[in-house]
């Protein structure tokens, strides 16, 4: 595990719907043959070490979505809902059923929330943060 330092400043809207997602039947439905989309790590790490919000959200994916997605379609309503009401970028968590937003902006990431409390019961706003490296147990 490599330090990235300070996250650009962002907030997160999280959604979770009513439906259970089994990992184990996400992960097994993987297709190898037919080969997987990755998303762009290192874009997102230097868009994390150049704090580009932009350049981080840029590289983002997830590699199950669209496995876990064909079988529960309010993944995708949820996460367009996400777009609609204005989050820079929307996509599912791990196997799901989460799906989560980012906005840059404070003012936008709580329309986006308010928008998405009525047509999700479990909606959280939150915004990530970085300890410094001596407070991670880390030497620097």
């Amino acid at each position: 595990m490599t330090p990235l330092g300070s996250l650009p400043n962002f907030w997160v809207v999280l959604a979770k719907p009513r439906v259970s997602v089994s990992t184990p039947t996400i992960l097994n439905a993987i297709d190898y043959q037919a080969g997987l989309e990755h998303p762009d790590t290192q874009r997102v790490v230097a868009g994390i070490q150049n704090h580009d919000f932009n350049q981080m959200i840029s590289g983002m994916g997830n590699t199950l979505e669209k496995i876990t997605a064909s079988r529960y379609p309010e993944m995708t309503a949820l996460k367009h809902r996400l777009e609609k009401y204005g989050a820079e970028i929307a996509q599912m968590s791990g196997s799901g059923p989460t799906v989560f937003g980012l906005c840059q902006k404070h003012s936008r990431a709580m329309r986006v929330y308010n928008s998405m409390k009525g047509f999700c019961r479990e909606v959280y706003l939150l915004r990530p943060f970085c300890l410094p490296a001596n407070d991670r147990g880390l030497r620097g």
